[in-house]
């Protein structure tokens, strides 16, 4: 008996450590990011004041990795103004910066590249300003970005060539100018890329046609040429794809045969060389919405229409008159908040004659809700007055619309949480098999020592010649924003005196 005692002491004390251990790593945190340091408490603090943020309930128990991680808890649209503090890039371990729909301005600071462990980077709906850091080339695990709806400068640098890992980039309206670099063509990962409503110039680049995993490709607006290059055949994930105002050489059509995954296409206000080629909407059934003439007569009431507003007055005395239009914008507001920073612009035409590009409301009227009137004088010789508004790809996208534009995910395998959880299962698992495993120790040794006692009992005298026979018992073993929403506008007619 004296082993047995022996040997359960030595077992009882080993799980006793082992228990002990097990504990003190799930109190500390479970291996993954530590608890908020003194630098970083402070960084959070001085966020909060320099943004004057009231709605943070307390930093003391705060997680660096989730602390501005909820961007829609904490910072995501809340009209803060001013500049990013240089604070916040001591908040290292961030892997979710949602900054969108405040009013920030200044430029994006070089030091954003300290946040390597960043995989969610949403900037969009702000003032920022100036040109766009190449350091930003250094965030690699970024899998989302969005730099839409701001007031940059300059060209896209080349170094987002590195972002490889990227998946959406959302980079409209945002003020950008210049060529699409050709390093976009390193950027394999892309599922997702609008960059309409910018300044950018040159010929539309091959380059694009290699992001083969796209399924969403949105470049209206911009000052680009044509045509529209052959390799974008390739592009066979698409299920939205919308090129427009693209000048220059015409585009041939022939390279949308082989994208039978698209719902919606657009190809307006380009140049194109050939019909509209009848196999793809014979063969592609999933293709709801086409519009590759740049006009869409499909008008829900006379005011309100997705991409063109046309008037006709028919049966007038040919001759001259006055035309006068009143606008008014009635749904895009001026206030100082991130729903001021939506632009509707149009071209206006009449008598097929551009009387008007890129016409903005807001700005001629210097307001929201103010009315303001504009007078042409026109000749009629065919008894017909035509007057067109047609949306030319200009203007923001989703302003003052409050649901989300783009989804914007959340953070997956790299969250504290479950980077503790797995080391909880892992850790539980390991002592489940050391618990196994010292099961059938005990059990073996237990039956060696059964075993000794039978073999001493046969070999007493009273054994006979014949080879011993012994009945074991033992117990069993465990089993094992365009036209719409609404422009009021109103045209009087008089004629010329």
């Amino acid at each position: 008996m004296v082993p047995q005692i022996r040997f359960f002491i030595f077992l009882s004390t080993f799980f006793f450590f082992l228990f002990a251990f097990v504990f003190s790593i799930i109190s500390s945190g479970g291996g993954g990011p530590p608890n908020t340091n003194a630098i970083e408490k402070e960084a959070l603090r001085n966020i909060q004041k320099q943004w004057r943020i009231t709605t943070w309930e307390t930093l003391q128990s705060t997680d660096p990795a989730t602390a501005l991680n909820r961007g829609g808890e904490t910072v995501f649209e809340m009209n803060v103004s001013g500049r990013i503090p240089d604070a916040l890039f001591n908040l290292t371990n961030l892997v979710n910066l949602n900054l969108s729909r405040n009013i920030l301005n200044g430029s994006i600071p070089e030091d954003i590249h300290k946040l390597k462990h960043l995989r969610i980077l949403s900037l969009d709906k702000n003032q920022f300003s100036g040109n766009i850091t190449p350091s930003i080339g250094n965030l690699t695990n970024l899998t989302y970005l969005s730099l839409g709806t701001n007031r940059f400068s300059g060209g896209i640098p080349s170094t987002v060539g590195s972002l490889t890992l990227l998946e959406q980039l959302y980079i409209d309206s945002s003020g950008l100018s210049g060529p699409l670099p050709s390093d976009l063509a390193n950027m394999t990962s892309l599922k997702k890329l609008w960059a309409f409503d910018n300044d950018f110039t040159g010929n539309l680049p091959e380059s694009i046609g290699q992001l083969t995993n796209l399924t969403d490709l949105q470049i209206y607006g911009t000052s680009l040429e044509g045509p529209i290059p052959k390799n974008f055949s390739a592009l066979t994930k698409l299920e939205t794809l919308k090129l427009g105002d693209l000048s220059g050489a015409d585009s041939n059509l022939l390279f949308l045969e082989n994208m039978k995954s698209l719902f919606t296409l657009f190809l307006g206000n380009n140049a194109l060389s050939d019909l509209f080629p009848s196999e793809v909407l014979t063969e592609n059934k999933n293709l709801t919405t086409v519009n590759y003439i740049g006009t869409s007569m499909n008008r829900q009431s006379d005011r309100i229409s997705t991409r063109s507003l046309r008037y006709h007055v028919v049966g007038l005395q040919n001759g001259t008159y006055k035309v006068e239009l009143l606008f008014a914008e009635i749904v895009m507001d001026d206030t100082p908040s991130w729903t001021g920073l939506g632009r509707r612009i149009f071209n206006i035409y009449i008598q097929n004659q551009l009387v008007e590009q890129d016409f903005n409301i807001i700005a001629e009227a210097k307001g929201s809700k103010k009315p303001y009137n504009k007078t042409y004088k026109i000749t009629v010789a065919n008894n017909i007055l035509d007057i067109h508004l047609l949306w030319s790809g200009r203007g923001t996208c989703c302003i003052p619309a409050k649901e989300q534009d783009h989804f914007t995910p959340s953070p997956t395998s790299s969250s504290h949480n479950e980077r503790r959880a797995g080391i909880i299962v892992g850790i539980a698992a390991g002592c489940a098999a050391a618990v196994k495993i010292l099961s059938s120790i005990v059990y073996l040794w237990w039956k060696r020592i059964d075993l000794d006692r039978i073999q001493v009992h046969t070999n007493t005298a009273k054994q006979t010649e014949t080879s011993p026979h012994v009945q074991l018992q033992h117990s069993d073993l465990p089993s094992s924003s365009q036209l719409s929403p609404a422009v009021a506008d109103t045209a009087r007619l008089d004629p010329a005196s």
